[in-house]
């Protein structure tokens, strides 16, 4: 019963797609597939899920990653932000355009990228230094440039 539920749902996101491809460019038929797409996929996961046992643990195994690294990835935050619009600047096989003030680190900045309030302790900026690089160190699956920022934002709060 379930299946002919969720093969008549797939059918009227299909026909919904499909009508309005009729009109428009290729970049407005590409913005109108996204969402219709997105949802055929995850009915698709659905139908899977279904049929396949490893499909809901494995789910819960990625829901669970994501809440332990949440307080991490909320802390660098704004450095991806910052690494996104460096790399937003450059087409394909261009070479990236350097961010502004490169080699360069403001106080903000490095305080933003620990997260801590400015004027942190000297143990208070030791501490979120050593816990971010155990989580983003490239040995541990985070990047080199990533590593760096971290380092560079540490060396920039103790030369006082």
């Amino acid at each position: 019963m379930i299946q002919l539920i969720l093969l008549g749902f797939l059918a009227l996101i299909v026909l919904y797609s499909l009508r309005g491809l009729w009109k428009g460019s290729s970049a407005e038929i590409q913005a109108k597939l996204r969402k219709p797409l997105l949802w055929l996929g995850l009915l698709a996961l659905a139908v899977l899920a279904s049929r396949l046992g490893w499909i809901v643990p494995l789910l819960g195994a990625l829901t669970a990653a994501a809440i332990r690294y949440a307080p991490v990835l909320a802390a660098l935050l704004p450095l991806l932000k910052r690494v996104r619009r460096a790399d937003a600047g450059g087409g394909p096989g261009e070479a990236p355009r350097p961010p502004p003030n490169a080699g360069r680190m403001s106080r903000q900045e490095a305080y933003e990228i620990l997260g801590l309030a400015p004027g942190a302790s000297r143990e208070d900026i030791i501490s979120a230094h050593r816990r971010l690089m155990q989580k983003m160190h490239p040995d541990r699956g985070g990047s080199d440039y990533l590593a760096g920022k971290i380092n560079q934002a540490r060396e920039t709060l103790l030369a006082r």
